[in-house]
């Protein structure tokens, strides 16, 4: 991960980040305080809301697929392939785990 803009722990501010995925690489299920809009840069992933990392009723976004992730929504991620996906938020950044 790289912070592209901003400060993750100024309380208000923005950020901008980018997370650099390897193939089949997981983000397990987790959610934000606030709500983030992402970007698929380069790759392939498949994005799924839930408290339970499957590919059942995932979505399946390529380069140029945008997400809004709406507050305190579980979500999670899968690379299908080598990936970056560039996230936008409110800080201070929190990943807060759902299980």
């Amino acid at each position: 991960m790289a912070v592209v803009y901003g400060n993750l722990m100024a309380a208000g501010g923005n950020y901008t980040i980018r997370v650099r995925l390897a193939a089949g690489a997981k983000i397990p299920p987790h959610w934000h305080p606030d709500a983030e809009r992402a970007t698929v840069l380069s790759g392939s992933i498949l994005f799924g809301q839930g408290t339970r990392l499957t590919t059942a009723g995932t979505t399946a976004l390529s380069a140029g697929s945008f997400l809004y992730i709406p507050a305190k929504v579980p979500h999670y991620l899968i690379a299908r392939s080598p990936s970056i996906v560039q996230v936008t938020g409110t800080a201070p950044f929190k990943m807060i785990n759902a299980h």
